[in-house]
């Protein structure tokens, strides 16, 4: 968690994707990253408690939304991609 921390206060953007924002400890990231400068988009079917200080909200599903702006990106080159396992 606290790596988690350090991460969300060194961040530019944060982008929240399906989540309703009610688990904490973890909710508190988003807010962290916002009270220090970071974007804040959120995207979530339901309205949560942090929307009214996001940047950018869309009432969602992140399934469909989320490929829906991928596709409108310009293509890009990864730079740094993250082997994870899966057990």
């Amino acid at each position: 968690m606290r790596e988690a921390q350090q991460a969300a206060l060194r961040c530019d953007l944060m982008l929240v994707a399906g989540s309703s924002l009610q688990v904490f400890p973890a909710a508190n990231l988003p807010a962290m990253a916002h009270r220090n400068g970071a974007v804040l988009i959120i995207i979530n079917r339901e309205e949560t408690h942090l929307d009214h200080a996001a940047n950018v909200v869309l009432h969602a599903d992140v399934a469909e939304a989320l490929p829906a702006i991928a596709a409108r990106l310009p293509a890009v080159r990864a730079v740094h991609m993250r082997e994870t396992k899966v057990t």
